[in-house]
């Protein structure tokens, strides 16, 4: 996503009263204390947001807190979700404590930060 697109959603989700930072190169957008739904072992978490300022064609990567579970009612107890795959997370973004959301979608270059925002809201909530 392009910085002014970056810029105008991250302008958005402040108005929204969600506490956001964006780095100055726009390449990271982290959004702090995000509610989680009663499954997780945490009642929030934060969502680092990877964008790629130079096209909008590339969608961003969403990363959450590595020591984020889900409840398995099978076993008991709070395990990883396979949709939190340490095998396709950077090394130096598991080294910082972030862990990637796998999912897939049908990106699309008119979406904004705030669409995928939603998404990522969504799929944490549907895990």
């Amino acid at each position: 996503m392009i910085p002014e697109r970056i810029y105008e959603g991250y302008l958005r989700l402040r108005e929204k009263g969600f506490d956001a930072e964006l780095s100055n190169t726009f390449h990271y957008l982290l959004i702090r204390n995000v509610p989680l739904p009663r499954k997780f072992n945490q009642p929030y978490t934060h969502i680092l947001i990877e964008n790629n300022p130079s096209s909008d064609y590339i969608p961003p990567n969403a990363y959450v807190e590595r020591t984020l579970r889900i409840w398995d009612s099978y076993l008991g107890k709070y395990v990883r979700s396979t949709h939190l795959d340490e095998s396709l997370t950077p090394q130096r973004m598991l080294d910082k404590g972030w862990v990637k959301l796998c999912y897939r979608i049908n990106w699309n270059p008119s979406f904004s930060l705030i669409d995928f925002v939603i998404m990522v809201l969504r799929f944490l909530k549907d895990l």
